[in-house]
């Protein structure tokens, strides 16, 4: 999965971040629609708890902190989240970002997460069927090997081996399971 991730070193070593400053530190990154209503108080010049106000009274595009991870404490993760303002009680996320330490990445969709773990399941599948089926090739030399160590194997009297049934040879079994693991394919 490709990944935009945004950091401006300079701005960070200016003002720091925080929660009161975060929204516009991230309004300078690639993330931030320039159509939001926090774009729309910015330019009006209304910022800070008095936005916050303005924001719950709009409705359409919005970016917030989330609640829960201020509550976490955590001064260097924030949580931003992109949605629509239905009305004053209801906000509809559409994307979520977090800042790590000043770097802002967008959290991937469900699909696109989706897709990253099936095709990283699958490429261990095929890798692994191939795996097993290399254990399974013989060369002719080999083959002959099996045979003659079959065909010499002596067991001393009164063993439990003698009294058993002779084993069949390595050859047939790995055929078997090879055509098996082809099958299946």
């Amino acid at each position: 999965m490709d990944q935009i991730v945004f950091i401006d070193m300079m701005w960070l070593q200016v003002y720091g971040l925080n929660e009161e400053n975060i929204l516009e530190y991230f309004s300078i990154s690639p993330f931030y629609d320039k159509e939001s209503n926090n774009q729309i108080l910015r330019n009006q010049g209304i910022f800070g708890n008095k936005a916050y106000e303005k924001l719950n009274e709009m409705i359409g595009l919005e970016f917030n902190v989330s609640s829960s991870a201020a509550a976490t404490k955590n001064p260097r993760l924030f949580v931003i989240n992109k949605g629509t303002r239905i009305n004053s009680r209801e906000f509809e996320i559409t994307e979520i970002f977090y800042c790590l330490d000043g770097s802002i990445f967008q959290t991937p969709t469900f699909t696109s997460l989706l897709r990253s773990r099936i095709s990283k399941a699958s490429n261990k599948l095929v890798s692994s069927h191939h795996r097993i089926h290399s254990l399974f090739e013989f060369s002719e030399e080999e083959e002959e090997e099996d045979k003659s160590s079959s065909d010499q194997r002596v067991d001393p009297p009164n063993s439990i081996m003698s009294m058993a049934l002779p084993l069949p040879s390595m050859k047939n079994t790995f055929s078997q399971l090879s055509y098996l693991a082809n099958s299946n394919t």
